[in-house]
């Protein structure tokens, strides 16, 4: 489905091969735990993709199996840099997503999402341009696998 695409269940069990039940449980996941915009419009009986799926929904499956299992929801705030800023204004990663600037003129980003592994790779990812604020456990995170990768690169000198 891309944006403003309708499809019914009836279409969409029959592509996937499972029952119009399976299908609806699997759309009320997608709407209700990962925020993907899904609607439903009752006078045709069709869901309608209704904006943008959030980029931390489109992770890659192989991190997904050897990540550590989610935490409950929290609340993260996160230092970006200018270039981040003005990206994360425009791109939702999340639905909770804020972007604030200080009057020091740092930035920060603050979303209350679940916390794993992936999170820490996704962070990662940004190198010196992203920098937990909180949760304390979340930086310790950070830096334990940022420290893992150097020590892991140091040993191997380089090679492949």
């Amino acid at each position: 489905m891309v944006n403003g695409d309708r499809v019914t269940a009836g279409i969409m069990a029959d592509v996937l091969e499972v029952s119009r039940r399976t299908v609806a449980r699997d759309i009320d996941y997608l709407i209700n735990v990962l925020h993907v915009p899904i609607a439903y419009d009752r006078r045709r009986n069709t869901y309608i993709l209704d904006g943008q799926v959030p980029i931390l929904f489109s992770l890659n499956p192989v991190v997904l199996e050897s990540t550590t299992p989610a935490s409950e929801e929290i609340e993260v705030t996160i230092a970006i840099d200018d270039d981040l800023a003005r990206y994360f204004s425009v791109i939702a990663v999340h639905p909770t997503q804020r972007v604030s600037t200080h009057p020091n003129g740092e930035h920060t980003m603050q979303m209350r999402i679940r916390v794993d592994d992936t999170t820490v790779y996704w962070i990662l990812g940004f190198g010196d341009r992203m920098r937990v604020i909180k949760p304390e456990y979340l930086r310790d995170r950070v830096l334990e696998m940022a420290q893992s990768i150097l020590t892991e690169q140091s040993e191997q000198g380089g090679q492949a």
